[in-house]
């Protein structure tokens, strides 16, 4: 008896201490027909954020857009399933693309979350690309046994990398699960991976940092998911609708933009223009261009 009210004690201190819930989250989840009758009505959901990113030193004026989808995954080979397998497992996958110039150079950055909707703690695959005019970056990272990382750079310090690391949070799962429930947001303090757009534009290496979280309430409609690395004084603000299907209305990101100067802080910022649930891979006509005219996005 003493050890079983020990055990529970310990398991008490654990909990209020922040740690993580994994083995909460590896528990099978119960999708209810609201969720369902959304997400798996045949189509995406298309957000287009006003974006203002900072960079070198300045805030650029660019553009942000999430698309939110839900399709069958191959657990194997971490793919997009093309057959119906019972070893497929659906996900809700987000598209996440920033485009933004500097002086007379553009960015284009793109990253995939694939998030596990029935059962699994973390994404199953996270991709991230950075293309610029002095170059392009990607990494990938398939959750495994562990988590498999790969890095590919024109940097000769980055250079070709290959990282394992055991399981632990991901910044770029946090998105996805506001959608799918804010509620297992990791809080507290624990270990996390960070963005991997953060990462590369920071050229930071590919290792778990301390953070810290809370999820509180900002009034009867929002919420505020504040997310802190305190040794790298970074932080991330997404603010996002209470009730489901739990809307990303805006969010805020703030570090360091000297390379030297910890105290120069500057906050990139998005906020959400658009919103739009289509199927847009059936819209690939000339004449579908009149939703990009709809969702303020630029004809190429």
């Amino acid at each position: 008896m003493k050890k079983v009210i020990a055990a529970s004690v310990f398991l008490g201190i654990l909990l209020a201490c922040g740690v993580t819930k994994d083995s909460a989250e590896e528990k099978e989840r119960i999708l209810d027909d609201t969720f369902k009758s959304y997400w798996y009505q045949g189509g995406a959901e298309l957000n287009v954020y006003d974006l203002h990113q900072a960079r070198y030193g300045e805030y650029r004026k660019g553009q942000a857009v999430m698309v939110f989808v839900t399709e069958p995954f191959q657990s194997e080979k971490l793919v997009k399933a093309d057959q119906s397998s019972p070893k497929n497992k659906q996900v809700l996958k987000l598209n996440y693309l920033k485009k933004f110039s500097t002086g007379v150079y553009d960015y284009s950055m793109m990253l995939s979350d694939f998030f596990p909707l029935k059962s699994g703690a973390h994404a199953l695959k996270v991709t991230a690309s950075s293309q610029e005019w002095c170059g392009h970056t990607f990494m990938q990272l398939e959750n495994r046994k562990d988590f498999e990382i790969q890095l590919h750079s024109y940097f000769e310090s980055e250079g070709e990398q290959d990282v394992k690391l055991k399981s632990l949070h991901l910044e770029d799962d946090v998105m996805n699960q506001i959608r799918v429930n804010p509620e297992l947001l990791p809080q507290g303090d624990f270990e996390m991976l960070p963005s991997l757009f953060y990462m590369r534009l920071k050229h930071k290496e590919v290792k778990a940092y301390q953070a810290n979280a809370e999820l509180t309430s900002v009034s009867d409609t929002l919420q505020l998911y504040h997310l802190t690395y305190p040794r790298e004084h970074r932080s991330l603000k997404v603010y996002f609708g209470k009730s489901f299907p739990h809307t990303i209305w805006s969010w805020e990101e703030s570090y360091p933009e000297s390379w030297t100067d910890d105290s120069n802080i500057m906050t990139s910022t998005a906020t959400l223009t658009k919103q739009m649930r289509l199927p847009y891979w059936e819209h690939n006509k000339e004449k579908d261009s009149i939703y990009r005219r709809e969702l303020g996005l630029p004809k190429l």
